[in-house]
């Protein structure tokens, strides 16, 4: 109600101003050109900004990592050795640097939160996998059952940590695209 009412004013006194103008009631040119002004700006929405260059940037990063990660994960043979198991500590640890070379999230910064969940869950599987290697079963130093019981249980908990991060991951890219498609 209250801005149908500020309309209406404002209508009102364009047509005053202008009527006023045209019979030569000393109303100068600018009182116009502000009333119209005014009148104008308060009507029109502001148009968002397109995304940035610096914000492709990071988006494309982080969707870089992600098909580095996912090919880790379920590329090569289902052989487990030393190489893969710290490959895959490897690429679980570069998820930091990867979000931190991406640069500035910007407008992405709902998506760059998940990112770092993610990535707080690949620094953990990273952990897991380097407690597997510790145990000695990849290298042949088996020693009791205590040592494959607690490289299954390290090796499960990593894979079963990388793919729900995976999960998080695929989430915050596809959150960062809705916001993508929002602003062009």
């Amino acid at each position: 109600m209250q801005t149908r009412t500020r309309a209406a004013l404002a209508a009102l006194l364009i047509t005053i101003t202008a009527a006023s103008a045209a019979c030569g009631g000393g109303v100068g040119e600018g009182a116009g050109q502000v009333a119209v002004t005014a009148t104008t700006a308060s009507a029109t929405t502001p148009v968002p900004v397109p995304i940035t260059a610096a914000e492709r940037r990071w988006l494309k990063g982080i969707k870089h990592y992600d098909t580095r990660l996912v090919a880790e994960i379920s590329g090569g043979s289902s052989v487990v050795t030393a190489a893969t198991l710290q490959s895959a500590q490897a690429m679980d640890e570069r998820c930091t640097t990867a979000l931190r070379s991406a640069g500035p999230a910007g407008r992405f910064r709902p998506a760059r939160a998940q990112v770092r969940q993610a990535c707080r869950m690949l620094r953990h599987a990273a952990g897991d996998l380097d407690a597997a290697l510790a145990t000695g079963l990849i290298s042949g130093a088996i020693v009791s059952d205590e040592d494959l019981v607690a490289f299954q249980r390290s090796l499960n908990a990593a894979f079963t940590t990388e793919g729900n991060a995976t999960g998080v991951l695929a989430r915050a890219i596809a959150h960062a695209e809705r916001i993508r498609k929002q602003f062009g």
